[in-house]
């Protein structure tokens, strides 16, 4: 596929209902025809609407073929007049591939022909009536436009064919038709599925000139919308992460991907560090010097410029394909450069014995794979479902200057800093979530594990950057990812509101995937995977209702035993698992429960800010120990006294606000008393975002980067920095001992009378 030719007949062709089949019919045999190096019978036709004669192959199969897929393209023309459609002929060659217990057949494209077709509406019957004469003058002047074009396309055909014949593979049949060949018009419900939809003007000027770089010839992102590299491909604002609904990352970006600014690392492999060469076809998004070429385009989950945004609304994806074995270290690239903490792979690297994608990290745990520039260490994997895991890869780049995420304007400052942390020597960190259940082309057996692998993500919460999703074309299973990570977060955000329009709007699927398709030809590929996402999104609307009628089945009953359960130690607590299936904190977790830190847990009805594990890694930099991890620090806190744990237990006291509360009454309460005597906290709402901040002693400012979680009696909020009452080395840090912790989260559900710090 990666050596296919695509040749695109110009001009695109408008035509009156009855001219679409004669002009199709000339085009399509001519074509055939041409590429038809058997014995065959050619039959010159004189076409009945033009001044043309044309040759067919004098194949009744072809014949047959032809006229089928003529028709049904009419039938889609007459049912959406006035719409561009398109057709495509492919030509393919056939290949038995071993596998372990069997031989599978393969289809391997290696050219392929495209007809842009827009059938017009008839004129009105009044002008027919009362302008004959104007009237047949339009159509003569129509009837010239098609002459022409035909011709102009009739020549192409002949002189593409004379010119581009390395890529034609050996002849090895001796009918006329020599190679196999299929064709995909409008209305097709394969992966032609929906065209009206996705019928548009723009250019693929760069993919078509790396055609070395496309897993395939038809699956290829727009000039105007394609992830470039050393290029932020956001603006700012998007993917931030801050939203109460979870957007799942706070990606260092910056004013579209059309600005001017030099790559952020070496180049590596193919590619120059020259970056974009700053002509005016470069800055349009067209080829330019295509140094900068990646097949992945950047998704907005609404409008770029916050049209048709719900409420804190700024979730961001980059839609890729699955690397080919000379595109990993570009892949791993664009990852490291816009931010992506999570990736989301929903392929496997060979299914029915073809290759969908080029192995591009280390399965087994504590294990490596070097690819070039880079080298990706798996650090651990854990099994969520049977069919879907997720890893903690560590991404190392050998190059120096190493890569380092493109941001901007201050807005993402602190979370450059952050990222900073992550990459002392060229390392990066990365979660990986791999479903490897769903068949390419067609559906999973349930919604559920999607549903789960989106609820990962919500929880998780902070990633940094935006969420990089592929499969292998980065359109079929990734589309159907996107449409409904969207839409379960739409909902959530709007639990709770009255507003039908709202609702109405955040579950118009059919208008999310023509948005989609805007962003990258093709999202959601066949109507199968489109009516999918229809029954998973019935599937988690039938989740939040049985949620709901449990947690007001749970309000009724008497709150026995709530007050003796304990979060974060008391294995016995059922809502345990929710916190624990948070990835993004179990850093801290660990902290807590290495070290024995508060022993006996949080009793219910707190609120607690859980910091995120780059926000641990943040704090632990700032420890006057060199090369410091959490790992190594548990051994030596016995050695280190009860200075260091004394300022621990303070700080995680200091996370911890009496009652359970929501959002919105933490806004109303603004200033924020904590389980730390005398210091308090400030809740606020980013006006910018929408998202929510919390706002420490010091002045620093933390995002919330999750939904509310309830666990245990207690709502959990995840933020993306510690929250300290003092700068940590500061000799008026509060001092607050283990006892007189566990006095303060005593086994009453109120905090204890405020312990004296200690000097």
């Amino acid at each position: 596929m990666a050596n296919c030719e695509v040749f695109h007949l110009r001009p695109h062709f408008e035509l009156e209902q009855h001219q679409v089949k004669e002009a199709l019919r000339i085009l399509l045999h001519t074509i055939v025809f041409q590429r038809a190096l058997g014995p065959v019978h050619p039959a010159e036709r004189d076409s009945e609407l033009f001044d043309l004669t044309w040759v067919e192959c004098g194949d009744q199969e072809v014949a047959r073929k032809v006229e089928e897929k003529i028709a049904a393209f009419h039938t889609w023309a007459q049912r959406n007049p006035g719409k561009r459609g398109q057709v495509c002929l492919s030509f393919y060659e056939k290949r038995q591939r071993q596998s372990w217990f069997s031989t599978a057949e393969e289809r391997l494209y290696w050219e392929q022909w495209l007809v842009d077709v827009t059938a017009l509406p008839p004129p009105p019957a009044d002008f027919e009536e009362g302008n004959a004469f104007a009237a047949s003058s339009l159509r003569a002047q129509r009837r010239q436009r098609v002459q022409a074009a035909l011709e102009e396309c009739l020549t192409q055909i002949v002189e593409k064919v004379n010119e581009r014949r390395d890529h034609i593979p050996p002849v090895v049949s001796g009918s006329p038709v020599t190679f196999p060949f299929d064709i995909t018009v409008a209305g097709d419900s394969g992966p032609g599925f929906g065209l009206d939809v996705l019928a548009t003007q723009r250019g693929f000027d760069a993919a078509e000139a790396r055609r070395d770089l496309n897993r395939y010839c038809d699956v290829l992102p727009y000039d105007d919308n394609r992830v470039r590299l050393g290029r932020p491909a956001f603006p700012p604002g998007w993917a931030s992460g801050s939203s109460s609904a979870g957007a799942g990352s706070s990606a260092a970006i910056a004013d579209g991907g059309a600005a001017t600014m030099p790559l952020s690392g070496g180049a590596g492999g193919r590619r120059s560090a020259s970056g974009s060469s700053g002509s005016d076809a470069a800055e349009a998004g067209g080829p330019g010097d295509l140094e900068d070429y990646v097949n992945a385009s950047p998704l907005f989950s609404c409008g770029a410029d916050g049209s048709g945004c719900y409420d804190g609304e700024r979730w961001a994806y980059i839609a890729s394909q699955g690397p080919l074995r000379h595109t990993r270290d570009d892949f791993w690239r664009m990852a490291a450069e816009q931010g992506c903490g999570a990736v989301v792979m929903l392929t496997n690297t060979v299914e029915r014995g073809t290759t969908k994608c080029a192995p591009y990290f280390a399965e087994a745990p504590r294990t490596a794979k070097a690819l070039g520039r880079f080298t990706v260490q798996t650090a651990e994997v854990e099994e969520l479902l049977p069919d879907l895991h997720r890893r903690t890869l560590v991404l190392e780049d050998t190059q120096q200057p190493p890569v380092q995420p493109l941001a901007q304007h201050a807005q993402h400052a602190q979370h450059v800093q952050q990222q900073q942390v992550q990459q002392q020597a060229g390392r990066t960190r990365v979660v990986h979530y791999h479903y490897s259940a769903w068949p390419d082309h067609g559906v999973p057996a349930s919604p559920q594990p999607l549903l789960r692998l989106c609820e990962e993500l919500r929880a998780a919460g902070q990633h940094g950057g935006p969420v990089l999703v592929h499969c292998s074309a980065g359109i079929g299973r990734s589309g159907v990812f996107c449409v409904l990570d969207i839409v379960s977060r739409r909902l959530l955000g709007l639990l709770g509101s009255t507003d039908e329009a709202a609702g109405a709007a955040a579950v118009d699927l059919a208008a999310l995937v023509a948005h989609l398709r805007r962003q990258r030809l093709g999202m959601v590929q066949t109507r199968d995977q489109y009516l999918f996402c229809h029954t998973a999104l019935l599937a988690f609307v039938r989740q939040l209702a049985q949620q709901a009628q449990h947690g007001a089945a749970q309000a009724q009953q008497p709150q026995q035993g709530v007050q003796g359960r304990r979060l974060l130690v008391d294995e016995g607590c059922a809502d345990l698992s929710v916190l624990k299936g948070v990835a993004n904190t179990t850093e801290i977790q660990k902290l807590i429960a290495g070290i024995k830190l508060l022993p006996n847990g949080v009793p219910a009805d707190r609120t607690i800010f859980l910091p995120n594990n780059d926000a641990v890694a943040a704090l632990l930099a700032e420890v006057p120990i060199p090369g410091i991890t959490l790992d190594t620090l548990l051994p030596m806190l016995p050695s280190l006294g009860a200075v260091i744990s004394d300022r621990l237990v303070s700080a995680l006291l200091y996370h911890i606000v009496p009652g359970s509360q929501t959002a919105d009454q933490l806004l109303a309460e603004a200033t924020l008393p904590t389980e730390l005597a005398n210091v308090t906290l400030t809740f606020a709402k980013d006006a910018a975002t929408g998202g929510y901040t919390v706002t420490d002693a010091t002045g620093a400012v933390a995002n919330v980067v999750s939904e509310p979680i309830t666990a245990c009696g207690s709502t959990v909020f995840v933020i993306d920095q510690v929250l300290k009452p003092a700068e940590l080395l500061a000799p008026d840090f509060p001092m607050t001992t283990l006892d007189e912790a566990v006095a303060i989260l005593g086994e009453g559900g109120a905090a204890a009378a405020a312990p004296t710090p200690s000097p």
